[in-house]
């Protein structure tokens, strides 16, 4: 069971790092806002998904990895 908490946390966390990467260009390249006429709000839902995968990744660690750890003992 923890190699699937494991993988997901690992999915979770890659596609929380490619959405990083997108708003890291939408913030610093002007090629990138001229493909999206509406970059505040396609800004606004970056930073929702990252938002809503960090909580995941949160999630995982608040009541995974203790029991990971105690079964290591």
């Amino acid at each position: 069971m923890a190699n699937y908490i494991e993988a997901i946390k690992q999915k979770l966390t890659g596609q929380r790092d490619i959405e990083l990467s997108d708003l890291e260009v939408y913030l610093t390249n002007r090629v990138a806002i001229g493909e999206h006429p509406n970059i505040g709000e396609e800004i606004e839902n970056k930073i929702a998904r990252i938002d809503h995968l960090d909580s995941q990744i949160e999630c995982i660690d608040k009541y995974f990895n203790n029991k990971k750890v105690e079964s290591d003992k």
